[in-house]
């Protein structure tokens, strides 16, 4: 699984202790460029947001892109919704789409 953005930014504070909190230990977290992944295949590509799904380049080897618009998330209590949301489409998506 792999993470990538159109305009990588740094990542904050309240998102690096939500991700302590999930795995007990500090990641280095960046945000990687969509340029930087230009080069890759996926089976299944996921984008949050509309402004990213449209500055997505097709690929023709690439299976299948899914669109989940979400409000970037600008504080601890509006990530905390997100992953609540995250995880029930992901549960869904992976019910639907046996992958694994």
């Amino acid at each position: 699984m792999r993470s990538a953005g159109i305009e990588p930014q740094a990542v904050p504070e309240f998102v690096s202790v939500w991700v302590r909190e999930l795995y007990g230990e500090s990641t280095d977290l960046q945000s990687t460029s969509l340029d930087e992944l230009a080069d890759q295949h996926f089976d299944t590509i996921i984008t949050l947001c509309g402004k990213s799904h449209d500055a997505l380049p097709e690929h023709p080897e690439d299976r299948r892109h899914v669109r989940w618009d979400f409000h970037h998330p600008d504080h601890e209590a509006a990530l905390r919704h997100l992953e609540i949301e995250l995880s029930e489409r992901i549960r869904l998506f992976l019910q639907a789409n046996p992958l694994i």
